[in-house]
């Protein structure tokens, strides 16, 4: 092996070592910007990621504790409706924001609940809120469902 050839064979293996750190280091920031993503109190997929999150709400409110979420469901022939959450770990504001549907009449409801449960069916994780001011007090309001996923 001559000379120019060593250089070469140098100059490969230097460029297949810098891949490696690059393809390395690009694989680590995807995974930290996912798990940063992912702790966000925003869901968009309404996967078991944000089940999750769901769950965590849930029990924070029944450990009396504050918490937020914001839903953002993706459209099917219209505008976003945004679904703001609050709570204040007594009781639950749950804002239905319709301003960005084109097709909608109402521009915001609230809703003002002292329950919330999550119900499980063969198809769906539903959300009920109960007791609600202007609502009977036994009365259940299915306020998102979320599609069981293989």
């Amino acid at each position: 092996m001559n000379k120019s050839n060593r250089i070469l064979l140098l100059i490969n293996i230097l460029l297949v070592v810098l891949l490696f750190f690059l393809l390395v280091n690009t694989h680590k920031e995807k995974v930290k910007n996912t798990y940063v993503s992912s702790n966000l109190p925003i869901l968009l997929n309404f996967d078991n990621n944000d089940l999750k999150k769901i769950d965590h709400f849930i029990d924070n409110f029944n450990h009396r504790k504050s918490d937020y979420l914001m839903l953002i469901p993706r459209p099917i022939d219209s505008g976003f409706v945004i679904n703001d959450v609050y709570t204040d770990g007594k009781t639950i504001t749950w804002s239905i924001d319709n301003s960005r549907d084109a097709l909608s009449t109402a521009k915001t409801t609230n809703y003002y609940c002292q329950k919330i449960e999550k119900v499980e069916t063969n198809e769906f994780y539903n959300i009920l809120l109960s007791n609600c001011v202007d609502f009977d007090p036994d009365e259940k309001l299915k306020i998102l469902n979320i599609e069981k996923k293989d």
